[in-house]
């Protein structure tokens, strides 16, 4: 189910991504720069956190290591981002 979760999700995102790019060509300024930066980071949490992406670099699901940290790098620096846009 997360396979397919995760797949969804990045399918999604990568669409928005495009979106946001494209608003960001029209109308680059701080903030749609930090709106494809946020979509950007949260793409990349969707697909890190795909087993399927583990299984082709041979990490496995359980334990601590940088690969299994990573989504949540991700997500972490998508908060930050939304946090230095809501001026705190």
């Amino acid at each position: 189910m997360k396979v397919f979760v995760s797949i969804f999700t990045a399918a999604i995102l990568l669409g928005v991504a495009v979106t946001y790019f494209r608003i960001y060509r029209r109308l680059p300024n701080p903030f749609t720069r930090t709106l494809l930066l946020i979509n950007v980071s949260l793409l990349l949490y969707a697909i890190w956190a795909n087993p399927i992406v583990w299984v082709v670099f041979g990490v496995e699901p359980t334990g601590i290591g940088l690969f299994t940290v990573l989504p949540d790098i991700f997500t972490a620096l998508a908060a930050v981002m939304l946090l230095q846009q809501s001026g705190m």
